[in-house]
């Protein structure tokens, strides 16, 4: 399962946005169902993309609702309306190549991506 989570933050909520996110982040690199991540900023500092790859769905469910990091930090960013625009996205891979900075390829039961002859 991929996770693509954007987000645009108001002004002065920065610093309350970067320390919910550090510790969310390491909960997730310490996840059992987490392959992976990668995060984009478009406008830094306020405007976020994170694309996550987990084992499967009931275990991205087990770290974005459980008590913890990404809870605590979701909650909090909803009670304080601390974002513009928020948009999560799920996606089900159908191919993938590249292992995304972990030593196995995070979906091995998918066929390769066809790049486009590379």
């Amino acid at each position: 399962m991929v996770a693509i989570v954007h987000g645009i933050l108001r002004r002065g909520r920065l610093l309350e946005f970067m320390r919910n996110n550090l510790h969310a982040a390491s909960r997730a690199a310490h996840h059992h169902g987490h392959r992976g991540s990668i995060d984009i900023s478009a406008q830094l500092p306020y405007e976020h993309t994170s694309i996550s790859l987990w084992r499967t769905y009931a275990l991205a469910q087990d770290f974005a609702y459980m008590p913890g990091g990404h809870a605590t930090a979701m909650k909090h960013s909803q009670k304080e309306n601390t974002h513009r625009v928020g948009v999560f996205l799920q996606v089900r891979p159908l191919a993938c190549t590249g292992m995304l900075g972990i030593d196995e390829e995070p979906f091995p039961q998918l066929p390769a991506a066809n790049r486009g002859g590379l």
